[in-house]
């Protein structure tokens, strides 16, 4: 059983906390439509009950790169990059920080079962690419 989209999610096993906000899922569409047109263009042909989370996988995508591209100096984008590691590891039990990107991915997190070794290898890959020491 789940409730959802004002806070607390959960099944029949445990509780987690998402902080998901009604205005949460439109947030990361309007993210998505800015940044990755090329993917919201595609979105009519998702099927609706993929469409949220693959939304929310596409804004994290979208945030991630752009927590790497808005500083020159890799200390900040090492300090952004492990903003948003702590961000998704904490969907395993912690109360994550207040983002409609945050929101959304932790939802469809619980929801879809998502690997969190693949959201974590997408901030992960960044870090790659920009030759930026990974922070444990």
């Amino acid at each position: 059983t789940l409730v959802s989209a004002a806070g607390l999610i959960g099944t029949d096993a445990g509780l987690w906390e998402c902080q998901s906000r009604p205005d949460s899922h439109q947030q990361c569409l309007d993210t998505v439509r800015k940044s990755d047109i090329e993917n919201f263009l595609c979105m009519p042909f998702v099927p609706s009950e993929c469409l949220n989370p693959l939304v929310a996988i596409r804004a994290f995508n979208v945030e991630v790169g752009k927590s790497a591209d808005k500083a020159k100096d890799s200390k900040l984008i090492e300090i952004r990059l492990q903003w948003w590691r702590n961000a998704v590891e904490s969907f395993q039990g912690g109360k994550p920080p207040y983002h409609p990107v945050v929101d959304s991915l932790c939802e469809a997190f619980h929801t879809h079962q998502l690997d969190i070794d693949l959201l974590l290898s997408v901030i992960d890959r960044r870090i790659e690419d920009l030759d930026v020491p990974h922070v444990e």
